[in-house]
């Protein structure tokens, strides 16, 4: 064989082993970027009650204790069920559980970092980066069952419950619900999706007198109608959900034993919320 040839050949002989290096490359490297996805089994999402207290108190990891299953608190503090009217920007907004959901079933969370970036870092947000990092490491593929508990953050900004012409509408309560729920079984079929009605609550007015949110209107109705909203979606959703509001006995006559601000549980009330949850996970409740 010529001179010509053999080099013709060498030439062939390594563009093969440079494709075949190539490939098994773009393979490892997918391989790899598997490895670092993170398997929970069950994954929380919703507002402050969840993700403000990342602690041995916090009701995912008393959860997770109580359930032995690995969980991932995905919560973030101010977030809202349904996107805020008119607010396109507001990090409240963006981490709203409909553009969360949008996120996790795109695998895109371009617009949650950067709202987390712009955010001043203060103590009741200093979790967001870790927890958006965690969430994103997350195969949801190997997730069982997703928790989803909001709505008093739509209560206290006045969001509308429903909009009559449009039953999903993501800038009412009950239409950002629909949407999500819709948006999660196509994507992730297996997933067991419980919903967690919100804790009973009251907020600070003027005077420092409390405003019971089974009496107080911000412009959406009280607290309790969102509620009752939510159960009536999961119903004709397809959907579980646990009645927190009803089932833990938090009323105007206890709630400061329960809520240390008004808004937010107390150890005894996260205790009371993560042994609700955990004896209807395991079947033990209805």
């Amino acid at each position: 064989m010529d001179k010509k040839r053999l080099d013709k050949l060498a030439k062939c002989i390594a563009a093969i082993f440079a494709f075949l290096f190539f490939a098994i490359l773009v393979v490892w490297s997918k391989d790899a970027q598997k490895g670092t996805d993170i398997s929970y089994q069950v994954v929380c999402l919703g507002d402050s009650n969840l993700g403000n207290v990342q602690d041995e108190t916090g009701i995912t990891s008393l959860l997770e204790e109580k359930l032995g299953k690995s969980v991932l608190n995905g919560a973030f503090g101010g977030s809202t069920m349904a996107n805020i009217d008119g607010v396109k920007t507001d990090y409240s907004s963006i981490l709203s559980m409909n553009n969360l959901a949008t996120a996790i079933c795109n695998g895109n969370f371009g617009m949650q970092k950067s709202a987390i970036e712009d955010i001043e870092r203060s103590d009741h947000v200093k979790y967001f980066e870790s927890t958006l990092e965690k969430l994103e490491s997350v195969d949801f593929d190997a997730v069982e069952i997703l928790i989803i508990e909001h709505g008093v953050n739509d209560y206290l900004n006045g969001t509308p419950i429903k909009n009559g012409s449009d039953p999903y509408d993501t800038e009412t309560f009950c239409g950002t619900l629909r949407t999500v729920i819709t948006m999660l079984k196509e994507k992730y079929p297996h997933l067991r999706i419980v919903l967690s009605t919100p804790t009973y609550c009251a907020t600070i007015g003027p005077g420092w007198i409390y405003r019971y949110c089974d009496e107080y209107d911000f412009g959406g109705g009280i607290l309790e109608d969102y509620v009752n909203a939510e159960i009536e979606v999961a119903k004709e959703m397809g959907v579980e959900i646990i009645d927190t509001y009803h089932l833990v006995n938090i009323h105007s006559g206890n709630v400061t034993e329960y809520v240390d601000d008004g808004l937010h549980l107390s150890e005894k009330g996260r205790s009371e919320v993560a042994t609700l949850w955990a004896n209807y996970l395991l079947g033990e409740t209805e």
